[in-house]
């Protein structure tokens, strides 16, 4: 068992059918989520990345305090040029499967199978189809990346990790050029809540058998605000999580220039990674009166990843991610 992410198993019998019961619904990331208390959005991030670069399709949904504020949007982001589109949709545009994870919005829809664009506004076509996911290991302790944060009522961002890696083939078409996705890599995560937090860095990088996904966030809860981080590193079948709820720390967080460095320590792990920005794009984040934070993201970052387990090293590599920081400085405090 994973000395970074052990595991509580379900008991046998009537207790661990109930415990499973829950365990599902916990796990169950991808569907939409919905939001009874305003503010809410629900957003999913499809990202693409081979040999002609790396392309974002980012759909979703937002309510606002008044219902005339609410809207469905798709944002796309390229990472050579560092392009970037903010399509808003009527609310109504928006719909999804109760049944099985699909989420449409008018000609567009998402799926974990694959998705399928059409933006005539911006002269874009896309279609991608999906080969078998990775997903992240699961505990009834630790259901999906929050840990037990999963079950805590309250929470103004959830984070979901819904593939760390899956096979891609399709292609994108946009200005008067065709992108060829056949043989690249995707990974897909999702985000919900009433807002996303005050100061955040996020980086996700990887190939075919490595995958890195590591989000270091202010996080409010009630009076409380605390640092806290959240990290899975893939190395073929094995996986190691770093998180606060399993007793990692962030030990070094710098930015200097256009490069950061971040180190993780848990108990006999020390994960270190440097990530050099190349060229920023902006999306659109949700604040509790719309998506109305204008943020920078780098689809086309080089990061430099070291896994050491008692001052030996485990993983080395270098792999092509997208990088994404807002308030850094607040967290380096």
């Amino acid at each position: 068992m994973d000395e970074c992410n052990a595991a509580i198993m379900a008991p046998d019998g009537a207790r661990g059918f109930a415990a499973r019961r829950m365990m599902a619904k916990f796990m169950d990331d991808a569907r939409y989520h919905g939001g009874r208390r305003r503010p809410f959005f629900e957003g999913w991030y499809f990202k693409h990345a081979g040999r002609d670069g790396a392309f974002a399709a980012i759909p979703g949904v937002f309510h606002g305090k008044n219902r005339a504020d609410d809207h469905a949007f798709i944002q796309v982001l390229f990472s050579s040029p560092p392009e970037s589109h903010f399509i808003r949709f009527a609310a109504e545009a928006f719909s999804c499967d109760s049944r099985a994870f699909m989420v449409r919005i008018a000609d567009n829809t998402f799926s974990l199978d694959g998705c399928r664009l059409s933006l005539p506004g911006i002269g874009l076509e896309a279609s991608f189809q999906y080969g078998p996911r990775v997903p992240m290991n699961a505990s009834l302790i630790s259901p999906t990346i929050m840990g037990p944060f999963a079950y805590l009522p309250g929470m103004q961002c959830r984070h979901g990790v819904l593939s760390l890696w899956h096979s891609v083939t399709g292609s994108v078409r946009y200005g008067g050029r065709r992108m060829d996705f056949n043989g690249a890599d995707g990974y897909i995560e999702k985000d919900w809540g009433s807002a996303f937090p005050d100061s955040w860095v996020w980086m996700q990088c990887g190939d075919g058998r490595v995958t890195l996904m590591c989000a270091v966030a202010s996080i409010p809860l009630k009076l409380l605000r605390f640092t806290g981080v959240i990290c899975v590193l893939r190395d073929g079948a094995r996986q190691y999580r770093l998180a606060t709820y399993n007793g990692a720390r962030v030990s070094k967080l710098e930015w200097q220039g256009r490069e950061l460095l971040t180190e993780l320590s848990h108990k006999y792990y020390r994960l270190s990674v440097r990530a050099q920005a190349g060229a920023f794009g902006y999306l659109q984040a949700p604040t509790p009166t719309g998506m109305d934070r204008r943020i920078q993201e780098s689809l086309n970052a080089r990061f430099f990843v070291r896994l050491e387990r008692r001052g030996e090293t485990v993983l080395q590599g270098s792999y092509a991610g997208g990088l994404e920081m807002l308030n850094i400085k607040e967290l380096m405090k």
